[in-house]
């Protein structure tokens, strides 16, 4: 199956600091090369982070830790979470982009959700059009379940949701074109219609050489042929 084409969304960026979260939110015009318009951008200080969730303080353990799988905190990502998803699907009205949002995928028995990321698929899918659920095989929190459960989990469901996202990442720098290759094939295998690849910066030639093969792509990243 070829990715999807059009404009899509990058939905949110999420990078930790020492001392602050910092949401970005961006849209790509032609899912390539072309303009990226920044919706927002909002810097959240570490020690202001509790603020924004309408507690006092955060939940402790016994010790004076934060709980850091506290229900409350679940609750308050997940809000968080969803109140910016809805302002850019409001943001979005009317412009005919496709929101579809990354999420990670899930790490135990609990299919509905990545709480711990504020990822209530759900409740996301009430505000988004679709969303693509991780498949980074080389990642322990993000590769739990394979490609082909991922596909049966989510996309058998409603193809038109979900999609799926393969991550090239891997404790020795990338997976090998060999590796893309059996994930490609099994998603099509799945008949899975929304498939993409990321980073592009471990797209290597040998990754799209794979591409060519599998999706009959023209073009590679050494040549533009």
């Amino acid at each position: 199956m070829h990715p999807e084409r059009g404009a899509r969304l990058r939905a949110i960026r999420k990078v930790k600091t020492d001392h602050a979260f910092l949401l970005v939110c961006q849209v790509v015009t032609d899912n390539s090369s072309g303009p990226v318009q920044e919706i927002f951008r909002e810097w959240i200080p570490a020690r202001r982070q509790w603020q924004f969730s309408g507690m006092n303080s955060w939940p402790l353990h016994p010790d004076a830790l934060i709980d850091t799988d506290a229900a409350a905190i679940y609750e308050w990502r997940s809000d968080a979470v969803g109140n910016i998803m809805a302002e850019v699907a409001t943001q979005l009205s009317g412009t005919e982009v496709e929101l579809t949002m990354d999420v990670r995928s899930p790490k135990n028995g609990d299919l509905r959700s990545r709480l711990d990321s504020g990822q209530d698929y759900a409740a996301l899918l009430k505000m988004v059009d679709r969303l693509n659920i991780w498949s980074f095989q080389g990642i322990d929190s993000t590769g739990y379940y394979a490609i082909v459960q991922l596909a049966s989990f989510y996309v058998d469901q409603d193809p038109t949701r979900y999609g799926i996202e393969i991550g090239l990442w891997h404790s020795d720098g990338a997976v090998s074109p060999e590796a893309l290759e059996i994930e490609l094939l099994l998603a099509e295998d799945c008949n899975v219609p929304y498939v993409s690849i990321t980073p592009t910066s471990l797209m290597d030639q040998g990754a799209w050489d794979v591409l060519r093969r599998v999706w009959g792509s023209p073009q590679t990243a050494a040549t533009g042929e």
